[in-house]
Parts: C-alpha cells; structure tokens; sequence
C-alpha cells in the first residue's frame, strides 16, 4: 500500500511540473506535444489539475461568488423583490 502512494505521488508531481513549470516561454509538456503534434500530454496536466486552474482563473478574473450573484441580479428582470435584494444592496452600498 505504501508503495502505491510512493508511486501516485510521483506521478501526480512529474505531471504537475511537467505542466506547470515555464521552460522557454511553453511548460516541458507543452514543448514535447508540439514536438510530437499532439496535445495529449497538456490535456492530462490540465485534466488532472483542472480544479486548481479553476481556482487560478477565478482568482485571476477577480469573481467571488457574491460578486457573480451581484452580476446575476444586476441583470435579471427587475420584479418583485420578496427577498429584499434591492433593501442588502443598498446597506451594502452605504457601508
């Protein structure tokens, strides 16, 4: 069992720094696909992490969740407010 972790372990760190680390201006991986013509190598990278880029993007794309439910009802239709939305905005506006 011990071995099994040993192993997972560093196959998910050769991916991660296969994927991760710039290596003239394209990761390792990114440089052997195109070596290779495929993107088989990156994919699996991304697949493999896709919820740390998620995060990453998010971060770097400045949305929280409350600021994409302020953007979903700024652009909903307005009607009536039986959650007192308007009311929160407004406190929050004032603070």
């Amino acid at each position: 069992m011990k071995t099994l972790i040993v192993v997972l372990v560093v196959v998910l760190a050769v991916i991660f720094v296969g994927g991760a680390i710039p290596v003239g201006g394209n990761s390792l991986f990114g440089h052997i696909d195109s070596v290779l013509g495929i993107t088989a190598l990156t994919s699996l990278h991304n697949s493999v992490f896709f919820f740390l880029y998620r995060g990453k993007d998010s971060i770097d794309e400045g949305f929280t969740k409350t600021g994409e439910e302020l953007r979903e009802f700024e652009q909903r239709p307005i009607g009536i407010d039986k959650k007192k939305k308007y009311r929160q905005l407004d406190e929050a506006a004032k603070d």
